[in-house]
């Protein structure tokens, strides 16, 4: 999982400063200024916008890294401008209880190439270990899990047999 330590931020914004300006476009105008691959720490009250916010992530490929909720009603979003690496498939198993998730990655992995990478997300409390177990055991390798904004895992799994490449 992501700590705070394996965090290096960019650049900081807080949103809570300006109490009648819209976060979202705060918080989008912040990462436009970025590079791919880098953190922006963006400061909101925990109830405002926080489900706009995830949904704009999901369909603009940003990824919300770790949520801390700190005193007044303020949140500190981490979130990644693109993804940590290049996905070429992505799979959501939602709640589906434990061996599901698994079973569906390895049916989602049979139809990509050596190498290539598969992003999957499970809410299954048990999907950490089964996850890896099933990888060790499979010879895949899992480059990345961490949390996401939901509390879900994901997972960044790459299938045997290829070297890892960074998204450029």
């Amino acid at each position: 999982m992501l700590t705070l330590s394996d965090i290096q931020t960019s650049a900081l914004l807080d949103t809570t400063l300006t109490p009648h300006s819209d976060p979202l476009l705060q918080i989008r105008h912040a990462l436009h200024q970025l590079q791919k691959g880098e953190v922006l720490q963006a400061w909101m009250n925990c109830q405002s916008g926080v489900d706009d916010l995830q949904a704009w992530c999901q369909q603009t490929g940003y990824e919300i890294l770790r949520i801390d909720k700190q005193a007044e009603n303020k949140c500190a979003y981490y979130v990644q401008k693109g993804s940590p690496m290049a996905v070429q498939a992505t799979l959501n198993t939602g709640r589906q209880p434990c061996p599901a998730p698994v079973i569906e990655a390895a049916r989602a992995l049979s139809h990509l190439a050596e190498g290539d990478i598969l992003k999957m997300y499970s809410a299954c409390p048990s999907a950490l270990d089964d996850v890896n177990t099933w990888a060790n055991n499979t010879q895949h390798q899992i480059r990345a899990v961490h949390n996401n904004s939901h509390g879900d895992y994901v997972f960044y799994i790459q299938k045997k047999g290829g070297t890892v490449l960074q998204a450029a």
